[in-house]
This record gives structure tokens, sequence and C-alpha cells, in this order.
């Protein structure tokens, strides 16, 4: 099993990777202030979009996708402003994704969430009801190794 941090590495790859097939351009990875990381800064469409990218061998913690909490999405807004403080151009708007991805045997399970700081916090046994977000909040599950092979 790989360690910790290499499999963050991985996840954060395989983000990357999915993101620029799904036409975004990365813009920056890693990107630290004193008050934090952003996983990945990407482009689309004239829209700024931060990614918090989580990956997880196991569910002995959590779903990947459980451990982004609201604290973590204020502070992924606060650095979005921080980024963009430092750039020299605009955008017409910013949103908050989140890339989850589970290994599985030897593959990923990605879940793009996207506009994630939309949401209002759905506790972990939520009711299939509660999935009425609009249609741009709405997650995807999505394998990994499908979008591989389509691009």
């Amino acid at each position: 099993m790989a360690s910790k941090d290499e499999l963050g590495k991985q996840g954060e790859q395989l983000a990357v990777d999915y993101l620029r097939a799904e036409g975004m351009q990365i813009l920056d990875r890693n990107w630290r202030c004193r008050q934090g990381e952003i996983d990945v800064v990407a482009e689309h469409d004239q829209k700024l979009i931060v990614v918090e990218v989580k990956t997880r061998s196991g569910r002995t913690h959590g779903t990947a996708l459980e451990a982004v909490r609201p604290a973590k999405l204020a502070r992924l807004r606060m650095l979005a402003a921080k980024w963009l403080a430092a750039q020299p151009r605009s955008f017409d708007s910013v949103r908050v994704d989140v890339i989850a991805l589970e290994q599985i045997g030897g593959d990923f399970a990605l879940r793009h969430v996207r506009g994630r700081s939309r949401w209002r916090w759905l506790a972990p046994a939520a009711s299939p009801s509660s999935a009425s977000q609009d249609a741009a909040s709405r997650s995807r599950p999505t394998s990994a190794a499908a979008w591989r092979a389509s691009t």
C-alpha cells in the first residue's frame, strides 16, 4: 500500500488529468500562503475554480467527500480571495469544487462535486431527497479508468 503522501500525490494527479479532460485549464497546483493551501486552481469559461482534492484508500475515517467540512470550505473561499489578489486578471465568478477519490482495488472511484460551497451541509447519512441541489451543484460519480480511457 502506498504511503499517505504518495496516495495524496497520485490522487491529485488523477484529479488534474480529469479536470483537463473536462476542458479546464490548470492555473496553479499546491498554492500556499500562511493561511493554508489550495490543491488545484483551474479556469473554465472565465470562471475561477478552486479545487480541494481528497483521496482515501478506505473508509475507516469516513469517505473522502465527508472529510471536507464547512470550515474547510470557508478557508478555501478565503484562500481563493488571496490567490485572486495576487493575480493581474479577473474572472467572471469563483467556484469551490471538491474531487473525492477512493481507492477500490487497484483503481480509483472519482466523484466531482461542483460548487460545493453553495451546498448546505449534509450529514453523512443524508436521505436521497436531500440531493435536490441545482444542476451545477450535483456530484457525478465517475470511474477514473472510464474517463482516462475516453481521453
